[in-house]
Parts: C-alpha cells; structure tokens; sequence
C-alpha cells in the first residue's frame, strides 16, 4: 500500500488555505459590516428621541404661550367687557357687548382646551395616572367615549419620557377608539409584568383587519406611529382585532434597562 503523499497533495492544502483565508475575510468584512449596521441603527435612535424630545418641549412652549398669553389677554377682555356692561345702558349696545363676551368666553374655554391637549399640566405636575384620568374625563366630554382607568402599579410616579410616551400612545389608543371602533367605552389598564410597564386599551367596537390597516397605504388609523414610538423607546407594542369583536392594544415598555422577555411581540 502506497502511504507516501502524492504530489498534488500540496496544491490541494494550497486551495484549501485561500479557501479558509477568504472566509475569514468574508466573516471579518460581514462583522465590520454589522457593527456599522449597529451603529447606525443606534445612532438613528438618538437622533430620533431628540427630535421627539424636541416635539414635547414645543408642544409645552405653544400650551404655555396660549395659557399665558393668548389666555389671559382674553381673561382681560372679558373683565373689561363686564366692566362695560356693568356702565352701559342701552339696549342695542348690552346685546352687543352681551355677544362679545360669549364670543370671548368661547375662545377663552377653546384655548385652554388646546392648550391643555397640547401638553397636560397634569401630567407633569401630577404624572401619569392622574393625566390618564384627565384624558378619560376629556374622552367622555369630547367624544362621548366612556373609558375607565385601572392603575396596577405600586409607584405614583415614572421617568418623565416614560410618563409622556405612555400618555401619547394611550391618547393615539383612544382616539383611534373614539374615531373608528363605534364603541360607547373603552378600558386603559396600567401594570407591571414580569419587570416590565404594561398598558392595555381595550374596546368592544367593530374591531378591524390588523394587517390591511398597516399594509394600506394611510396611517394604519395611527398605529404604526404608535408601534414606532414605542419600539425607539425598546418597547413593543401587539394589536389584537377582528371585526365584529372589539381591539386590544398593549404595548410593553422596560422600567429599567430593556424589555424583560423573548423579545417577541405579544
């Protein structure tokens, strides 16, 4: 039996080391190329947070120029259209100064109404579970959706961005409520599960097809906004529905750190 290696054994382990090399090469260009994928993708998610940083402060700068501003120069011109009527005694011009003051009144009530939508005083002065309350009171008076609040958690407080994304997403939630489930009541429940924040919306409205609505080429009702927001904030968001049997949303946000779990959407 011939054990001697034959010559062309040294061409082959020659193959066979350009081979391996160009593997190396080709996993160490697909890591360099993953690390710059993680990178950008990181870098993408701080640049997104600070412009949604920077849409909430100008939302509270517009509440307060309104309420401090436009608010109380209306204030003003209603006492002084009292002051007036109080000296006045002609018919036509009492009926006229009757109408400016309903007019004055009106746009006092609809400005602190924008200013509050814009950013709830509550919400920072209180935190969240009382500005969930003000939003189910909002609901009920606006659009005639009666929604109950339920608060699970131990804390009264959260992280402020936590506090403001949860009430952004739950006032999408109701809104897409109020708008399309032709549904009389809706219910927010707040709690932690497994380390994690927790919120439910729940309807018994007409429900919806999930997937046509974020396939579509609109909004999908506001919900791939609300998914977005979410998920730049390492939450998850799931949305049960079917026709003729209501909606679920919930989406999942960590309290500390990243979301406990598989990572999978529930």
């Amino acid at each position: 039996m011939n054990t001697h290696p034959s010559g062309n054994e040294p061409a082959a382990l020659s193959g066979m080391d350009d081979v391996a090399r160009q593997v190396k090469a080709i996993s160490e260009e697909n890591d360099r190329l993953f690390r710059r994928l993680l990178e950008g993708e990181q870098h993408f998610r701080r640049l997104a947070k600070a412009v949604w940083k920077v849409q909430e402060e100008e939302r509270r700068r517009l509440a307060l120029e309104l309420h401090d501003g436009i608010g109380q120069t209306l204030t003003a011109l209603k006492n002084y259209l009292q002051q007036q009527r109080a000296r006045c005694t002609d018919p036509q011009m009492l009926a006229g100064i009757d109408a400016a003051f309903a007019l004055a009144a009106t746009a006092l009530h609809d400005t602190r109404e924008l200013s509050r939508l814009l950013r709830p005083p509550v919400l920072d002065d209180l935190g969240l579970q009382a500005a969930l309350q003000w939003l189910a009171r909002i609901q009920r008076e606006r659009a005639g959706l009666d929604v109950t609040v339920k608060w699970e958690l131990d804390v009264e407080r959260l992280d402020s961005q936590l506090e403001t994304l949860v009430f952004r997403a739950v006032q999408e939630a109701l809104t897409n409520a109020a708008r399309h489930a032709d549904t009389a009541s809706a219910r927010v429940s707040v709690g932690e599960r497994a380390g994690n924040l927790q919120v439910l919306i729940e309807d018994e409205g007409k429900g919806f097809d999930t997937t046509s609505a974020f396939q579509s080429g609109g909004d999908g009702f506001g919900l791939r906004g609300l998914r977005d927001r979410v998920e730049l904030f390492g939450g998850r968001v799931g949305i049960a529905s079917e026709i003729g049997k209501g909606t679920t949303v919930r989406f999942v946000l960590p309290l500390n750190g990243t979301v406990a779990g598989d990572g999978k959407h529930q």
